[in-house]
């Protein structure tokens, strides 16, 4: 079912751009409609998903012209699923209290604030939502557990893409 995405090069940068927005869709969708509020370490997860779909669309538009330049673009967006991956599994561990979040995940107050403007100003920029809460969860599996694997996947596929696709002269 996925060879004729991995055979052809460009197919493939298609559908790393395509799964990469519909993601960023999703969480969004999750977010503004569904309320789910994100903490620092689901923002920071959505990054990676903007620089792969820039790399897709080089990548695909350089398939025809320059390999070499659609295969380093490829190439970058393989490496970026795998930066997303470890932030979404690094999220996971602060949901599993495997290990410490982030300073700006929790409420914690700075003990260095001396004014109430200070304390006024610290309380608006904490984040709505923890990062060690959970705020959805299917079997589970947190959404940053889903993203770690979807993350993973994608950069298989990716790699595959690169070792495996056709590209046209």
């Amino acid at each position: 079912m996925l060879y004729p995405f991995l055979k052809d090069i460009q197919k493939a940068a298609a559908v790393i751009v395509f799964v990469s927005f519909v993601t960023l869709v999703v969480v969004l969708i999750s977010q503004y409609i569904f309320g789910l509020k994100p903490c620092e370490l689901c923002i920071y997860q959505r990054i990676p998903y903007v620089f792969i779909i820039a790399f897709g669309l080089i990548a695909y538009g350089a398939a025809k012209q320059d390999k070499k330049v659609s295969k380093f673009f490829m190439a970058l967006a393989g490496i970026t699923f795998l930066i997303g991956m470890s932030i979404a599994v690094f999220h996971v561990g602060v949901e599993q209290a495997w290990w410490a979040g982030l300073e700006k995940c929790g409420s914690n107050i700075n003990e260095a604030i001396i004014t109430l403007e200070e304390l006024r100003l610290e309380v608006l920029g904490a984040p709505v939502t923890k990062c060690n809460e959970i705020a959805w969860s299917m079997f589970g599996i947190s959404m940053a557990g889903y993203n770690a694997i979807l993350s993973l996947m994608m950069a298989v596929f990716t790699f595959m893409a690169i070792k495996t696709g056709v590209y046209h002269d």
